[in-house]
């Protein structure tokens, strides 16, 4: 029995569980306390076991219902099925719509349905466009909370001036800040400057495995909901200046398998990202294979390198036209092809991809599972 407590103790210290199960353990041996037959061990060792899973929180996230293609609502439904993979309890949960289920994306996530909150249990996750209602009512129940912010220029969206100072408590009293970008950890830090830096955890967006590089076509190819007025601009200065081999194609109604079909065979993305948290949709072309041009939305800085991206600002509609028309002739010459151009894609998927994300959800679920940055 001694020797079944001390090695609890060592797996106990080794993987930072819980200090409670920690004190159990020791209040145990130093009691000398424990049962000696074989089965009654094996009971003894099932029982602390069950009691450590126990112990542990289920982290929910808060979640719109919307069946519209939201990556938002998409990266919240993966985190928490990709945490489940890890170990941790982890479910979504519509708050207006206890019964909902988004159906617009392929996941295993798994649904939270009729099942009160508990302080002692649960860790929850709010989007920063309900961080005042709901981070309010998680303070008042004693509740830990995460804010998760995927867009920085959302932080005070629906929120009147009067209520900014009850917006900046929630955020400084949040146990955790997860931030989906290195812009967004900024304009969280701008915002809030008392905000411990510790407190801020970056999370990566999750990347279907579909997108990939398949035979290219001379499509340019963008998404009309982005930006409408200035992709229509665009694509009236250029239906007379293209090639009749190269065709503009709107992508929009379509599920993400075709949505990573069509950007497969894509040679050219139109990037019409305006103030975005992280911009997914021109990554998403980028690991596809083609030449994205565009708008960086602020959030896609920290990947829109050169050869893979040109960045143009946001409303020049000659710089956007002349680079489309000379990239026409780079790519015609071999530009998708090159190694510098295979190389930027590889780097990309290295930093964005399934490793990259779950260790970012590690840390996170590590810093909930130690119960730092009390309220």
């Amino acid at each position: 029995m001694m020797t079944l407590i001390r090695n609890f103790l060592k797996v106990l210290k080794t993987k930072g569980l819980g200090a409670a199960t920690i004190k159990i353990l020791k209040y145990l041996w130093n009691r000398r306390l424990g049962p000696t037959k074989l089965a009654e061990k094996l009971k003894f060792k099932t029982d602390l076991l069950t009691a450590l899973n126990n112990q542990k929180k289920e982290i929910t996230y808060l979640c719109q219902e919307t069946n519209m293609a939201t990556g938002g609502v998409k990266v919240m439904y993966k985190h928490s099925e990709f945490l489940a993979t890890l170990g941790v309890a982890s479910s979504v949960f519509h708050p207006n719509n206890e019964s909902f289920c988004c159906s617009w994306f392929e996941h295993q996530t798994t649904m939270r349905k009729n099942r009160p909150f508990n302080h002692l249990k649960d860790f929850v996750v709010i989007p920063e466009f309900w961080a005042l209602p709901f981070a309010e009512k998680c303070l008042e129940q004693d509740c830990d909370y995460a804010i998760f912010v995927q867009n920085g220029y959302l932080l005070n969206d629906g929120v009147s001036p009067e209520d900014y100072e009850r917006l900046k408590k929630v955020y400084n009293r949040a146990n955790l800040i997860l931030s989906i970008s290195d812009d967004t950890t900024e304009i969280i830090r701008i915002a809030y400057p008392n905000i411990e830096p510790q407190k801020i955890i970056r999370v990566t967006p999750t990347i279907a495995e579909d997108f990939v590089s398949s035979k290219k076509e001379k499509i340019i190819s963008y998404m009309p909901r982005k930006l409408a007025e200035h992709s229509q601009k665009l694509c009236f200065y250029l239906k007379e200046n293209l090639p009749n081999n190269w065709k503009l194609l709107p992508i929009e109604n379509l599920s993400e398998q075709q949505v990573a079909q069509t950007l497969g065979h894509s040679s050219i993305f139109l990037s019409f990202s305006d103030q975005e948290g992280f911009a997914l949709p021109p990554l998403e072309a980028a690991l596809s294979g083609a030449l994205v041009i565009g708008y960086t939305g602020q959030g896609a800085k920290e990947y829109f390198n050169s050869p893979n991206f040109i960045e143009i600002q946001n409303g020049d509609f000659k710089s956007f036209f002349k680079a489309v028309v000379s990239s026409m002739n780079e790519i015609d010459n071999g530009l998708l092809k090159s190694e510098a151009f295979l190389t930027g894609i590889r780097k990309l998927r290295d930093s964005y991809g399934r490793d990259s994300e779950l260790k970012h959800l590690l840390l996170f679920a590590k810093a909930v599972e130690q119960g730092k940055n009390k309220h």
